[in-house]
């Protein structure tokens, strides 16, 4: 039946969307997310569809069981007034079906925005370890008549010390906050 292959198809994303592995970033999660996205707009197009279908039919079975037709016998009315529900029923069954379509986007959505955001941790966290040794390098490679460290046997190596003793605590600290 539709309903229960739809039904289904809505479990599974559901639980694909709220797998801890959705939560992971990368290229995997990255293709997995779209797939997922993917089947998700096509489930909601076929909600759609099925409700194209179903809506007239709901008009004209009610028009039939409301009206008073001289060649539709009573138990074939009693029989419509059966496919009326379960016209109603299956009207129902869409509307909540594409509610839940939308709350799984909505969470697809959520997660990308929130790996999205993961990224930008990390690029930010690298580019503030290169800003600083940038800014070191910067300061000290501009040439100055009294620079210190042009006349220094070991100006590099004080150079790329001072640019580790700076990093490196905050190498740390990104690393406790797992950042990098």
């Amino acid at each position: 039946m539709v309903t229960t292959d739809v039904d289904d198809e809505l479990d599974d994303c559901e639980e694909l969307l709220l797998d801890d592995t959705a939560q992971s970033t990368g290229r995997a999660a990255a293709r997995e997310s779209r797939r997922q996205s993917l089947k998700l707009f096509a489930l909601g197009k076929a909600l759609i569809r099925f409700r194209r279908s179903a809506l007239p039919l709901r008009d004209v079975v009610s028009t039939i069981v409301r009206q008073e037709i001289p060649f539709i016998d009573k138990t074939v009315r009693l029989h419509f007034q059966d496919v009326a529900d379960h016209i109603l029923r299956i009207n129902d069954f869409v509307e909540s079906q594409r509610d839940v379509v939308t709350g799984l986007r909505d969470a697809e959505l959520a997660l990308t925005s929130n790996r999205l955001s993961l990224v930008q941790q990390k690029i930010a966290a690298w580019g503030s370890l290169f800003l600083i040794a940038t800014l070191i390098t910067g300061v000290l490679g501009m040439n100055f008549r009294d620079q210190p460290d042009l006349s220094w046997g070991s100006g590099f190596l004080v150079t790329a010390s001072l640019i580790l003793i700076i990093c490196t605590p905050l190498y740390i600290f990104f690393r406790r906050r797992e950042w990098v």
